[in-house]
This record gives structure tokens, sequence and C-alpha cells, in this order.
């Protein structure tokens, strides 16, 4: 960050050749702070909105931020990659708070509110778009600003917000529901799948208005999926109760030549970071309880929400963000119990930003049949070597509602 730039959020006037000792350290402590924030996903040089490049996604945190390939599980990272969002089922609330500077600064923290809407191959997702609530919000904290001699002038507040709507479509689904209509049910979707989707943002960076050191932009990002499942024993009868799945997933953030802010106390607009990613997944998951649950009763209607019985993924996840060409890369593992318990642990490394470290985390959950549920989970994720500060501790839930299931069992004996 240029100088006059920290010197405008901390004094009020970047011009000012006259400060007092109070002021000099609050400079110094700005940069400090903003600086460390900046590592909380990626390097400090590689682009400003640092909203953009922290991963809405507290299970990718977890598992290394690798989650471009990741379309099982409770919390698809659509984040990462929007195809993800062709996976969506029913309706979806998603809420992330992580304090930035633990044990330091209390008050700078970043928080998320996602709303994702699925079915029949289609999602979309809404965060702080079309409604102006929610979204991903970096808050700064107030600061104190102070005249050329040093003299309060009041307080501001930093932050940043991005608004962003998006969707996704699952090729195979898409058209098996188009057919289905016509009484045709095929079952493309069970050994492959293409999904495509989009995420259209809108970025908001205030650090200090008065002054200038304002400003905002558009970002779009586009990402596909390739599934292929060469092994079904779970949704189709017969075989083993086993199931195998392998994905590749790719995306670019911030893709178009737009995505730049030009603060009014700049010479040259910023650009915000570009992305492009690249993942992989192995899921393998195992039912022994396949046709063995009971057909009616309370364990009839909630037996199906803890399927499958037992899970486990691996992610790797590769990225160059530009403008720098930094590259980061993550993996992780998770273990999964019933859709009640995961288990998961990672690796994260960005050698520009000086993050060499693993990761952990876990999530417990509440599946009530094929209707609804809801989940708690927690991630660690390390910092910077050299910064002295503890690893972020991010922590998260959401809730669940599944409105063609619940229809399903009220107008059928049983649930599936």
């Amino acid at each position: 960050m240029p100088a006059t730039l920290a010197e405008a959020v901390v004094n009020g006037n970047p011009h000012s050749s006259q400060r007092s000792a109070v002021s000099r350290i609050g400079v110094i402590a700005t940069l400090t702070l903003l600086s460390c924030v900046l590592i909380a996903k990626a390097a400090a040089p590689q682009g400003t909105a640092r909203s953009m490049d922290i991963d809405v996604s507290i299970r990718s945190a977890a598992l290394g931020g690798a989650s471009n390939a990741l379309f099982w599980g409770e919390e698809r990272d659509h984040w990462a990659n929007p195809a993800l969002l062709g996976y969506e089922q029913g309706i979806r609330y998603e809420h992330g708070n992580t304090p930035l500077m633990p044990g330091l600064a209390s008050d700078i923290t970043f928080a998320t509110d996602v709303v994702k809407i699925g079915g029949s191959g289609v999602g979309l997702v809404f965060s702080g778009q079309p409604w102006d609530h929610g979204g991903v919000h970096l808050d700064y904290g107030t600061s104190q600003g102070t005249d050329a001699s040093g003299n309060p002038i009041g307080t501001f507040g930093s932050f940043e917000r991005v608004r962003s709507w998006g969707f996704g479509v699952s090729a195979m689904a898409a058209l098996e529901a188009i057919f289905s209509t016509r009484g045709d049910t095929r079952n493309w979707d069970r050994y492959a799948d293409l999904s495509f989707g989009m995420n259209f943002k809108d970025v908001t960076v205030s650090l200090a208005p008065s002054v200038g050191v304002e400003g905002s932009t558009t970002a779009r990002d586009y990402g596909v999926l390739l599934r292929l499942t060469p092994v079904d024993g779970i949704t189709g009868p017969g075989g083993p109760p086993i199931r195998l799945d392998l994905s590749y997933g790719h995306s670019e953030l911030s893709y178009n030549d737009g995505a730049v802010i030009d603060f009014p106390s700049e010479s040259t607009p910023t650009p915000v970071s570009h992305h492009t990613r690249d993942g992989f997944g192995v899921h393998v998951a195992a039912d022994p309880m396949r046709d063995h649950w009971p057909a009616h009763g309370t364990a009839g209607w909630l037996g199906p929400g803890l399927e499958p019985l037992f899970s486990f993924g691996f992610t790797v996840d590769h990225a160059t963000i530009e403008p720098t060409s930094t590259r980061t890369d993550g993996n992780g593992i998770e273990f999964t119990f019933a859709r009640v318990f995961s288990y998961r642990m990672g690796h994260y490394h960005d050698q520009l930003g000086d993050i060499d470290g693993s990761t952990s985390g876990w999530s417990v959950g509440l599946p009530i049949g094929r209707w609804g549920g809801g989940y708690y989970e927690e991630a660690s994720f390390p910092q910077s070597t050299d910064s002295g500060l503890s690893d972020l501790n991010r922590k998260g839930f959401g809730l669940w509602a599944d409105a063609m299931a619940i229809w399903r069992s009220a107008h059928h004996s049983a649930p599936r």
C-alpha cells in the first residue's frame, strides 16, 4: 500500500508535512494492521480489494483452500467455482464471521451471508443482491482522524463490501428434469456431468472517503466442473453399496478487464486480483445400511437424511493470482459420518504471502431426513510465518430446507 494511502486513512490529510508523534505512530500501526489483514488468504501485492481474496467457505479453509472441485457435502464453495451451484437442492442460508487480527485488533472482522436456491440442476446464489442486505463485509474497524496539527477531528469507519449474485447449471441433471416432464426417467447424471456457472460482484472499498480513498468496481467470475462416477452402488440398484466420484474444476475470478478501482487519491487505477484456479477431487462413499432402513415409521423418514453412512474426500487446488503471477497450492482430506460429523485437515502454501502451514476443521450437523437440517463448523487457517499472529479461527453455520422433498413426503408413504 502506498504511504499516501495509509497517511490518508489515519490523518485525513495526506499532504500535511507536520504530524504529531501520535499521528506518526498511527501511520505505522495502520500499515501494520492492514498489511497483516491482507495475508488472511493472499499476499498484499496481488491487487486491491482484499475481501475478494478471502474465501467465504469455512469448509474450504479447513481443507487448505482446496474446494474448486468439491461438489459433495453440505457446503459447496461457489466463491471458488460458481459451477458448483448446479448441485444445490432446496434453499440454503450460510453465515460466517472471522476475526482477522486475533489478539491484536478485535474489531477487524470478515463476515459473510449467503442464500442459495436450487433444484433440477439449476442453482442461484444471492449475497447482498438483489436485496440490500448481507453480502461479504470486511470491516477494518473505526479510526481516529486528526488534522495537520494532530488534533482529533472525529472518527471514521473503513470497510470493504462485496454484493453479488450468480448461477450454476448442471447439464445432465437439467436435461433429466426436462425429459421427466414427458414421463421419460433417464439417469444420465448418475455416471457423468458437466456444469457451468457465473458470479457477478459489485465491490466497494471505503478506507477514507473524505480524502478520496474510496472506490468501487464490478467483477465477473466463471467456472466449469467435470464429474465422472465410474462406480455407483448407492443411488443405483445392485452391486456393493459403494460410490466413487472423480472431479475436475476450473474457474477464473475477476476475469473481466474492467475489474479495477479508481481511487481519486491515486494517479492510476488499481486492479483487483485475477485468480485462475484448477482443482481435482476424489470422493468415496459407502452405505452398508442401503436397503436396510425401515420403510415406515420415524426411522423410515429420518434414515435417508443420514445417507451415505461413510464418506471420504480428497481435494487439491492450484491457483495463479495476477498481477504478480503468485502461485498458491492447497490440499485437504475430509471424513464424514452419516452427514452428522465431519473432520477435515489439509495444507496451504503461498510463497509470496509467506504462508506454509497446516489447516484443520470440523462440522457437526443435524439432517432431518431429506427435508432439511443445519450444521455448525469451525476451521483453523495459518497466517504469515513472520507476522507473529495466531492461526485464524473461522466459525460459521448453515441452515437448509428442501420444499420438493417435503412435498414428496406428504404425498407418498415413504421418503424415497
